[in-house]
C-alpha cells in the first residue's frame, strides 16, 4: 500500500490495526512529495501503524550537500523498547540505471551506529546525486518496522558568466554595473549578490547589479578593485565568481 502526504507543514496519517501472518510486519510505505530534516516514524507493531512528519530546514525533496541532514525516527509504543534500529543508504547510478549501496562510514556522521536518530554531517553526501534513506526497527520479539526516504542532493549553478558593463573609472564618482549571463540550475530562483571587501554591494534575483560608486583601489594593486559574484539557487547552493574592475582616486 502507498499513501502519499500532502504538501503541510504538519501532517500525519494512521490506520487500522494491521494482521501479522509471519514475524515480518507487512509493509506500510509513505510517499512524501517534500523531504523533511526531522521525519518521525512511529511503528506500533503490534496496534497501529502511524506515520508524522514536520518541517522545519531544508523543506524539499532537493536538499544541499553543504548542509546538515537530520533524520529522526519516534517509536514509543510498548514492542520498540529495546529494539535495534539499522540505517542504510543508497546512492542512484544514472549509467546502470541502479540503485547502489552507500556505506555510512563513521565520519560521515553525527551519531552512533543503531541510534534512533541520524545525523549526516555537512559535506558528507555528494552533490548532484539521488539518495535513499532506509530505516529498519527490529523488536526484541522479531518484528520490524520500515521506513524509507527519498532524496536528492543539488548541484550548483553553472554554465554563467559575469563582467563589468564599465572596467574603469574614478573614486566615488564613476557608476559602475555588474551583470550576470547565462547561469543555469534546475533549483529556481538564483539569486545573486555582489560584493567586495567583505561589503554587499547589491543583491537580489536580478543577475544585474544597482549601479554603485566604488572606493578606489590601491596603488600597490595598481588600483584593481575585485569584486566577489556569489551566484546562490534555491536550496542555497552556490558558487562563485570574480570580477576585477580599476578605480583611481
Amino acid at each position: 500500500m502507498q499513501y502519499y502526504a500532502t504538501h503541510m507543514n504538519v501532517c500525519s496519517l494512521d490506520m487500522c490495526p494491521l494482521n501479522f501472518a509471519t514475524k515480518r510486519a507487512k509493509i506500510l510505505r509513505i510517499i512524501t512529495p517534500t523531504l523533511y530534516s526531522h521525519i518521525s516514524f512511529d511503528y506500533a507493531l503490534t496496534v497501529l501503524v502511524s506515520y508524522y512528519c514536520r518541517c522545519f530546514t531544508d523543506c524539499g525533496q532537493v536538499i544541499a550537500a553543504s548542509n546538515k541532514l537530520r533524520v529522526t525516527s519516534e517509536c514509543p509504543n510498548a514492542p520498540c523498547n529495546g529494539s535495534q534500529y539499522q540505517w542504510s543508504l543508497t546512492s542512484f547510478n544514472n549509467d546502470t540505471q541502479e540503485w547502489k549501496t552507500v556505506p555510512i562510514f563513521p565520519h560521515m556522521t553525527a551519531t552512533e551506529e543503531n541510534a534512533t536518530n541520524i545525523i549526516f554531517k555537512p559535506n558528507s553526501l555528494t552533490s548532484s546525486s539521488k539518495y535513499k534513506l532506509s530505516l529498519v526497527i527490529i523488536s526484541k520479539e522479531g518484528w520490524e518496522g520500515y521506513g524509507e526516504l527519498e532524496f536528492a542532493t543539488a548541484g550548483s549553478p553553472h554554465s554563467g558568466s559575469c563582467k563589468a558593463l564599465t572596467v574603469e573609472g574614478i573614486a566615488l564618482s564613476t557608476q559602475f554595473v555588474f551583470e550576470c549571463f547565462d547561469w543555469q540550475d534546475k533549483n529556481q530562483p538564483l539569486e545573486y549578490e555582489f560584493s567586495s571587501r567583505d561589503e554587499v554591494l547589491s543583491y537580489g534575483r536580478s543577475p544585474k547589479s544597482v549601479p554603485m560608486f566604488l572606493p578606489a583601489g590601491t596603488p600597490n594593486d595598481n588600483y584593481e578593485l575585485l569584486i566577489k559574484v556569489t551566484i546562490k539557487n534555491a536550496v542555497g547552493v552556490a558558487v562563485e565568481e570574480a570580477i576585477s574592475v580599476k578605480v583611481k582616486n
